[in-house]
């Protein structure tokens, strides 16, 4: 069963792949793949990054208290929005393979104007 799986999971990755729109620089079925594999795996960082965050804005009393706790709440949704993305990446929900989040990974800067 458990190669069965697989060998389905990496069907779908190749076909992903291989499609024409996978190499276009856009949204696309492969581009929310990365985003959801990325952000499933990567989630847990939002507690070290929102410590930070709280750091940098409040002083070290809320990074110390704030911190943890908003970065586990914020890790927990973007974990996931990851499987989320993830299971659903050959359909174009939301519309044009739009990422959920407004800032698509953990690390990436916030003021992006």
């Amino acid at each position: 069963m458990k190669k069965v799986f697989f060998l389905m999971l990496a069907f779908i990755l190749m076909f992903s792949l291989l499609s024409p729109q996978a190499f276009c620089g856009q949204d696309n079925p492969a581009t929310k793949l990365g985003r959801g594999l990325a952000n499933f795996f990567t989630g847990w960082l939002e507690i070290p990054a929102e410590i930070g965050r709280q750091l940098q804005k409040k002083g070290e009393v809320a990074a110390a208290f704030v911190g943890p706790v908003l970065g586990l709440c914020k890790a927990v949704g973007r974990t996931a929005v990851g499987v989320y993305e993830t299971v659903t990446f050959p359909f174009p929900v939301p519309p044009g393979y739009k990422s959920v989040l407004e800032q698509e990974f953990v690390m990436q800067s916030q003021s992006l104007e």
